[in-house]
Order: structure tokens, then sequence, then C-alpha cells
């Protein structure tokens, strides 16, 4: 009933705006062959990453590389300094 607002419509549309994409390998809600159609619909610039961990991404490597890639995007100060000071 909602298939027409699903997303993969129209992530392709994003473009040129950079999108990163991140996905769990241990997902419950989803498979991977979708993760994989709904990056492949996305247009350029994009950038993916795969983690072992469940889909709440709870691994401390999924924070700090959505960080890395929004201190790139919008220029987000750097919070891999604060984190490591909690570790």
């Amino acid at each position: 009933m909602n298939g027409q607002f699903d997303a993969i419509h129209f992530v392709g549309k994003a473009s040129p705006i950079p999108l990163f994409f991140q996905f769990a390998r241990f997902e419950q809600y989803f498979k991977e062959p979708a993760m994989k159609r709904y990056f492949e619909a996305a247009g350029q610039p994009k950038e993916i990453r795969w983690y072992d961990t469940g889909h709440d991404l709870n691994d401390i490597q999924c924070l700090l590389d959505r960080a890395a890639f929004l201190e790139k995007q919008i220029g987000l100060r750097r919070v891999a300094p604060l984190i490591s000071k909690k570790f």
C-alpha cells in the first residue's frame, strides 16, 4: 500500500548531494540484496560501509565514520577526540 512512497523511488534524485550509506550485516528487517539495490538506485557521489552489527548500528565505528563524513561534507566539529576521552 505504501510502496509508492518507498525511498528507493526518490534516492536517485538526491544527486549531486553526497550520500553515505551505512548498512548492518546482521540486519533483522532488510535483506542484503535490498540494501544493495537501494545503494545502486542512488546517484553519485555516494559511498557505502558495512558493519558487523544489527539494525541499530550500535558499533562505535558507525558513529566515527558518520561523523567523519559529516566533517568533510558540512564542517561538523570533530567527534573522534570527544569519544576517545570517554573510552
